[in-house]
């Protein structure tokens, strides 16, 4: 599937790179999550907050998609809007590191 924005620079928190370093195939995990992110599939975020993506990718504010690993483990990412440069930074990271 084609990605519908840029994600720009991707960096991932230290503790959420633990996190997914315990997975198995955690490689391809992290780069399946941000296909899914990059390509509007939000994850597990409420109907309201989807609509405010979809939006987000044609007005330039931040982006939010959240996923579960394994039914265990959370992770958010978020493309944060574009700085007056145009560059986009997309962050995954633990709910709780925000």
């Amino acid at each position: 599937m084609k990605p519908k924005f840029d994600l720009g620079n991707v960096v991932i928190t230290r503790r959420a790179a633990q996190a997914m370093a315990s997975f198995d195939n955690s490689a391809k995990k992290f780069a399946e999550l941000l296909v899914r992110h990059a390509t509007g599939d939000w994850g597990e975020i409420d109907e309201s907050d989807k609509r405010m993506n979809d939006r987000a990718m044609t007005d330039g504010n931040m982006i939010l998609s959240q996923y579960r690993i394994n039914d265990e483990t959370v992770f958010w990412i978020i493309s944060d809007p574009a700085d007056d440069g145009g560059q986009r930074v997309t962050t995954v990271l633990l709910p709780d590191e925000r």
